[in-house]
């Protein structure tokens, strides 16, 4: 493989494009293109007459010219040869080179017995033999090893009856043999593949004391999402708090930045609430004042903007807050004006069953007229799609948090809407200073453009299948079980930040 910019690491590179690219395939087009040169015999030169001792040297017999060597095609005649072993032990053949053996076995029907699996030689292209290596037999096999170690090793490991051990192993299997014995006769079973019950009582502990509330799995929205993907992330980022670490310089994080958005927005709409009681289009200019002074001391005040480095970058963060909360003020002028911001920024809890619901509502409006009701959840960063909030044609959801909310607000027993039904649950996209409706009536809160919502009466099978999730993630955490789902993308292991601990895309599987 070329590598491009090797001095820079791995999540540098990536960043520039700069990606390896895999020389193989030219390798081997060129190897297809070059059959072996066949060879007219060599002219022998004519003996060369010796001086006499005191005599005149006699003319001496020029050698008669040699004839080259004369390839059947121009341009070719590559011979590519490998010795089957080193002073360090096997050498690994290429699957191609012992496809085009075999291939060649095949095609000719024969096999050289002489050769079997310790010969060495050449072979050209297409699998055809070197007559030059001694293996001039028509049909014959290339002498070097047919039996592949690596493939041998991974049937017997499978269980297959009828797969033999393999009769060598390269040095890389040898060293890993070792390893693995030593780790002694009784081997303990990777969580990728088995639970950890009942073999892993601290881990246990460490559940019970950061995980349960009154002996009852919490539950959030972020978990769910996460456990859903792959329950090895969720273990590993959320119960052993393991997390990427970098010593490059880096902009404030993104997850601080969405708490300074959410300070500043609660804020802003209380001040709203306080003094006009209700949102007020008219007033919307005096409400993006207000979001701009609130910015500006709250980025003050964060802890990640202190210090000299710190200082330039105040106004730019504070500007952008104050922008993205004017785009959010905006949209509510045109869908929201008369609303009562009513509910800010509130902790929700709720018991059902076993389980124990926990999440942190941003905002509910309510219209004074009829008492409709909007739940609205702020987002800074990415916003989940309207196709991940509703089930997949497995019934699975990728993102739990409208359902989860919703559950939340109409069944927290201290909820102000306990027993009520919420008519919309949307996202604040702050970025693009607009909301992403998921839930909405149109009948109920008119929207001017086109909108791919859905009505709360079809948002049913979405609350279901949260809940569903919420049952699988209590019992998968009461267990132990933090297997990696078998239908998990392999694009989603290589871009993981865990993937040099969990390993999975490093293993080699029958």
């Amino acid at each position: 493989a070329y590598r491009q910019l090797p001095f820079l690491t791995e999540d540098k590179r990536e960043r520039l494009r700069a990606f390896d690219t895999d020389a193989s395939a030219s390798f081997f087009s060129l190897y297809q293109c070059a059959p072996i040169a066949q060879r007219t015999p060599v002219t022998q030169c004519t003996p060369v007459t010796q001086c006499a001792p005191i005599a005149q040297c006699a003319p001496v017999t020029q050698c008669a010219p040699i004839a080259q060597c004369a390839p059947v095609n121009p341009g070719c005649g590559a011979v590519f040869s490998v010795s089957e072993r080193s002073f360090s032990g096997y050498c690994t053949t290429h699957s191609f080179f012992m496809r085009c053996a075999q291939d060649a076995g095949i095609a000719g029907g024969a096999t050289d017995p002489a050769a079997g699996n310790t010969g060495a030689g050449s072979v050209g292209a297409g699998g055809a033999t070197d007559p030059a290596a001694g293996n001039t037999g028509a049909g014959k096999l290339p002498r070097y090893p047919l039996s592949d170690p690596y493939r041998t090793e991974r049937a017997w490991l499978s269980g297959d009856e009828t797969a033999p051990f393999p009769e060598r192993l390269y040095p890389a299997q040898k060293d890993g043999v070792t390893a693995w014995n030593a780790y002694g006769p009784e081997k303990e079973r990777s969580f990728l593949t088995g639970s950890f019950f009942p073999s892993a009582p601290l881990l246990a502990d460490a559940l019970a004391a950061n995980q349960f509330t009154r002996g009852k799995p919490r539950i959030t929205a972020t978990a769910l999402g996460t456990f859903a993907l792959c329950r090895t992330k969720w273990l590993l980022g959320t119960v052993l708090g393991i997390r990427k670490e970098t010593a490059d310089a880096e902009l404030p994080d993104e997850r601080n930045l969405g708490l300074l958005f959410h300070s500043v927005l609660s804020e802003t709409y209380a001040k709203i609430r306080q003094r006009d009681h209700i949102f007020m289009a008219a007033h919307t200019d005096e409400y993006k004042k207000w979001a701009a002074e609130l910015a500006e001391n709250a980025t003050a005040d964060n802890a990640e903007f202190r210090g000299p480095l710190a200082a330039p970058l105040l106004s730019a963060f504070s500007k952008r807050v104050a922008d993205g909360i004017a785009g959010l003020i905006d949209a509510d002028a045109k869908l929201l004006d008369g609303w009562i911001p009513e509910l800010l920024e509130r902790k929700a809890s709720f018991e059902y069953g076993n389980l124990s619901f926990y999440g942190v509502i941003d905002r509910i409006s309510r219209r004074p007229s009829d008492n409709e009701l909007v739940l609205i959840d702020y987002k800074s960063g990415r916003v989940p799609a309207k196709k991940d909030c509703l089930p997949g044609e497995d019934g699975s959801l990728r993102d739990f948090q409208i359902p989860m909310y919703l559950f939340l607000a109409e069944h927290d027993p201290e909820s102000p809407y306990a027993g009520a039904k919420i008519a919309g649950a949307w996202f604040g996209n702050l970025k693009a200073a607009k909301y992403d409706m998921i839930v909405n009536d149109s009948d109920t809160i008119p929207v001017e453009s086109r909108s791919n919502s859905v009505p709360r009466s079809e948002f049913a099978p979405a609350e279901a299948a949260c809940l569903e999730m919420a049952h699988t993630f209590a019992g998968a955490v009461r267990s132990l079980d933090f297997r990696r789902p078998e239908t998990l993308p392999w694009s989603e292991c290589a871009s993981c930040d865990f993937r040099k601990i969990c390993r999975y895309i490093y293993a080699v599987r029958p």
